[in-house]
């Protein structure tokens, strides 16, 4: 992975060109996948788990696509930015298994998640005062029933701060680089089930100790309807500390429980 890294040598610009084709083809693979599977192939019979009754219009899927490929162009220059960084000797990534203990490794994942899930929560916020919505924000609001593909429907303002606070942690935190693209991989894949627009958790995300604290996607869907609440993205302790959970989430959550239950019971009287 070194050698791979090194390879760009100074060119961190051709370095952000290929990040720029990596993040296209795992947009095309991780959104335009489930896409492709809920919305397309199994939606009729996937229908009782859609959040929103409405169809979206083809023009704004389109410009959900066309924002997501201006947020890559954000994210690929502050990856060109990361790697100017590394060959310099400037970050704290070290590129093999081994460099730290391997329960450091593990608990890097942890933290990057807890970090991330808090920067979110409190950047989110700030993007929702009014005049930072008006300018930069309304831009991911448009989709107000939200597709896979809108989960990097960013402003290039908004998509450079959801990549911004990865630069002061490979400064100071040592982070083996392979904890870092799990991490990423692991971001975009909560990122499109919060824009999934299908709930699929089961009803014992509510009613189990875990249920208390995790997301599902009826949490940010409910978002994109309510601009006011449901800030978070992994837990949903930050919304419940600061007052800012819909009080909605709970109740919509059950009635495509039960719709899928009564479905199941009329499928299956015995």
């Amino acid at each position: 992975m070194t050698n791979l890294l090194l390879f760009f040598g100074d060119r961190s610009w051709l370095f952000a060109l290929c990040v720029f084709m990596i993040l296209c083809l795992r947009y095309v693979i991780i959104s335009g996948g489930p896409y492709l599977l809920a919305w397309r192939v199994f939606n009729k019979k996937l229908s009782s788990r859609k959040i929103q009754a409405e169809k979206q219009r083809p023009l704004r899927i389109k410009a959900e696509i066309m924002w997501s490929l201006a947020s890559f162009a954000v994210f690929s220059i502050e990856a060109g930015i990361m790697h100017a960084l590394f060959v310099r000797g400037h970050t704290r990534l070290v590129t093999s298994w081994d460099s730290l203990p391997a329960w450091e490794n593990i608990a890097d994942l942890f933290l990057l998640l807890v970090i991330h899930d808090a920067y979110f929560y409190w950047m989110h916020r700030i993007l929702h005062h009014r005049h930072l919505f008006r300018f930069v924000h309304s831009v991911h609001h448009q989709s107000v029933n939200p597709t896979p593909f809108a989960a990097f429907a960013f402003h290039p303002v908004e998509a450079f701060l959801e990549m911004a606070f990865l630069i002061p942690i490979i400064l100071w935190m040592p982070l083996y680089l392979g904890m870092l693209l799990v991490f990423l991989i692991l971001s975009h894949f909560f990122n499109v089930i919060g824009h999934l627009g299908y709930e699929f958790f089961p009803r014992s995300t509510w009613t189990s100790w875990w249920g208390s604290w995790n997301t599902t996607s009826t949490h940010h869907n409910l978002h994109h309807q309510h601009v006011s609440s449901n800030y978070g993205l992994y837990c949903k302790w930050w919304d419940k500390l600061c007052d800012t959970l819909n009080p909605k989430t709970e109740t919509e959550f059950f009635k495509i429980k039960d719709r899928l239950a009564a479905e199941k019971t009329e499928k299956d009287p015995s």
